[in-house]
């Protein structure tokens, strides 16, 4: 599917879409050119760049807002562009939304790519020429982290588009295509402008190219690189923040202090739709996990502080909170919110809507605000974090942090002194929560190469290990995540359990008739953290439902209650012993094609496993487990999901402990049931992030 997206992607892009608009945009595309008439004069260039900014289109809304709604922040309303099916893990390459995304980057690269490629040759100043090449390269880089963030390794084309070459590539690793970033927004950050006249404004700058490079090197761990980054940014003088966190994203206040680049917009040629979106579809819709981590004005959590009534869960709170979040009992529209407003979750979105607290009036459709991808704020929280992460919790965390807090319509307590470096970050991670949300860009760590690289399918297991064929069998729907970071700003084994919980609630509707609960299936959520924090490195830790009796003898059947269970692995640093030992353990218990005699053999005498009744039971029904996995995978076309019948976890297993010299190429390759070439190329397609 990805690779018909593709093709007509690269058809689709090989012209550039020239729409005109005000200001630097206004180009008047009367004629139709071709590519031997077109890249001529000053006028061509304008327009040609113009195209590669109006790809930016789709961000006003879809990828911003819909994105949002897959985080632990909100919820969808409907289905609307598979935000659903995305959430019960039961999306598809086809899925709306993956789709559209997928498509709409590649179209803002190709004609980046097309820009750059034939710009050259343009007669104009060469000093305006070589400042257009770098928007270019920053809006290609935008493009590109849209989609590593998103997806991981992907097809890196920095060539104009040619369908008949491009159209078959693999990816490639992450790592890459992040390298690739990071050129381009050196590059682009050598020839872009401080600032514009206001005829300019809106164009891509150096701050907005360092800030993404701060955004780029923060998201995959390269702390110093985007300290530095994001401090160049504060250095510069060029922003500060804005005064009126309620207002600052108005139409009134475009092109404020705070705003380092952001999406034009203009009625009615170039609405923004949020407030129709916002409001009246109520979506996203707030959940109350996000409005319970708002502080109290205290500076502390509803859990710590004095100040919190249950009573009156929203008075007292960080002014954030009312500011960015439409609560019951309160004021909004010129009236006081009941439940009905706001059915979905109890809470509706206030930021980003033209819609004031005491004032009633038509309901609008479209906006002309401009919605902004970078601001201030963000860069500020990016230094805190990478700094805390490369040097630990100096006193210019510290001031990053209560830059925020002391803007002046919030007025929050400072940060507590002497905090440790893991305490430091779980300060950081809540503020840029709350400070970013729903900005599409607050909870990186939910899509970073969990949400689409997650795999659910379902699975069957004998219940005895002497008969593999026997009708009676255990079905499981099982849910594979690779997540870089223990702590994301939230208790991972929440969001572990919640996933069981969605995967035990989806069963209903799909597989149930006539509300069934005696065919509610178990389901696993396997979670493999290769960050984890202190005290959890190199552990495998498994939670599951256990009964305790109170009073009386009662006898339930086990598999009438023991219907989730989550194993969270944390791997440490590579080369240590533990880290070696705890990837074989895994490969050991995850092993199809191990008998569960070898098992239990090699736990016992490798690991000092002393097998207890209950062990060697899960140890046997593990073995039959893998040799019953069904090939109902929920990612068509994906070949690190199933190769041949071996598993997920024991493919990214053996090529992790082949690229560490603990497993002979030629072993590996038997156990995966493949040739050698065959498992080359499948390592080269197994990113770095995935094992």
């Amino acid at each position: 599917m990805r690779r018909k997206i593709y093709k007509m992607i690269c058809v689709a892009v090989a012209c550039m879409s020239l729409i005109a608009c005000d200001s630097w945009l206004d180009v008047d595309p009367s004629d139709q050119y071709s590519t031997e008439t077109f890249w001529k004069t000053k006028e061509h260039a304008s327009a040609g760049i113009m195209g590669c900014y109006n790809a930016l289109k789709p961000w006003r809304s879809l990828h911003t807002m819909e994105f949002d709604m897959l985080t632990a922040n909100a919820m969808p309303y409907n289905e609307a562009n598979g935000t659903q099916a995305i959430g019960k893990g039961e999306h598809l390459s086809t899925t709306a939304l993956i789709g559209s995304l997928w498509k709409n980057c590649y179209v803002g690269i190709g004609r980046t790519n097309t820009f750059i490629a034939n710009v050259g040759g343009v007669d104009m100043d060469e000093s305006e020429k070589a400042k257009m090449v770098g928007e270019a390269k920053f809006l290609r880089a935008f493009y590109y982290l849209s989609l590593v963030d998103k997806f991981g390794g992907v097809p890196l084309i920095i060539d104009a588009p040619n369908a008949d070459e491009q159209a078959e590539l693999p990816r490639n690793s992450k790592e890459e295509v992040v390298n690739q970033i990071v050129k381009d927004l050196e590059e682009a950050a050598a020839v872009l402008p401080d600032t514009y006249a206001s005829s300019d404004l809106g164009r891509a700058t150096k701050g907005a190219a360092l800030a993404l490079k701060a955004r780029t090197l923060l998201y995959n761990s390269r702390w110093a690189e985007a300290a530095q980054a994001a401090k160049q940014v504060m250095e510069s003088g060029v922003y500060q923040l804005f005064n009126d966190y309620r207002h600052f994203f108005s139409e009134d206040n475009k092109y404020n202090c705070e705003v380092i680049f952001d999406i034009e917009a203009k009625l009615p040629e170039y609405p923004t739709d949020y407030d129709q979106n916002i409001w009246r579809l109520n979506r996203p819709a707030p959940l109350k996990e996000l409005v319970d981590t708002y502080l109290c004005i205290d500076g502390k959590t509803i859990e710590e502080s004095p100040l919190y009534d249950p009573t009156r869960p929203y008075e007292n709170r960080d002014p954030r909170l009312l500011k960015s979040i439409v609560c019951i009992g309160y004021p909004y529209l010129g009236k006081t919110i009941t439940k009905e407003d706001v059915a979905t979750t109890g809470f509706g979105v206030k930021k980003y809507t033209s819609y004031e607290d005491d004032v009633t009036i038509p309901l609008v459709e479209r906006s002309a605000f401009n919605f902004i991808l970078i601001r201030y704020a963000e860069v500020l929280l990016t230094y805190a974090e990478a700094q805390n992460e490369a040097s630990g919790p100096d006193q210019s965390v510290y001031d990053a942090i209560n830059q925020l807090r002391r803007r002046p319509d919030i007025n929050m307590p400072e940060v507590p002194k002497g905090l440790t470096k893991d305490q430091m970050r779980e300060v950081i991670r809540r503020e840029r929560r709350i400070e970013l949300t729903f900005e599409g860009n607050e909870d990186s760590t939910l899509t970073e190469g969990t949400l689409f690289y997650d795999v659910r399918f379902d699975a069957i297991a004998p219940k005895s290990a002497d008969s593999a064929e026997q009708e009676e069998v255990i079905r499981l729907i099982i849910n594979v995540e690779a997540q870089t970071k223990f702590k994301p700003g939230y208790p991972l084994t929440k969001r572990a359990i919640y996933y069981c919980s969605r995967m035990i609630s989806a069963q209903h509707g799909p597989i149930f008739t006539k509300s069934e609960y005696g065919k509610i299936r178990k389901v696993y959520s396997i979670w493999i953290c290769t960050q984890p924090s202190d005290g959890f490195e190199n552990t495998l830790t498994r939670y599951s439902i256990k009964p305790e009796q109170l009073i009386g003898e009662a006898q339930e059947e086990t598999e009438n209650y023991d219907l989730m269970s989550v194993v969270m692995i944390c791997l440490g640093k590579p080369g240590t012993e533990n880290h070696k030992g705890i990837l074989k353990f895994m490969e050991v218990l995850l092993s199809s094609t191990r008998s569960g005699s070898e098992k239990k053999k090699i736990l016992e005498e490798e690991f000092g496993v002393a097998m207890s009744e209950e062990l060697e039971r899960e140890v046997l029904e593990v073995c039959n487990l893998s040799q019953g996995v069904r090939a109902e995978g929920r990612e068509e076309g994906r070949q690190e999901g199933r190769i041949e019948g071996i598993g997920i976890g024991e493919i990214r297993m053996l090529v992790q402990l082949v690229r560490e010299g603990d497993l002979p190429l030629e072993r590996a390759a038997a156990k995966a049931k493949m040739t050698v070439e065959q498992f080359k190329e499948t390592m080269e397609n197994t990113p770095l992030q995935a094992v």
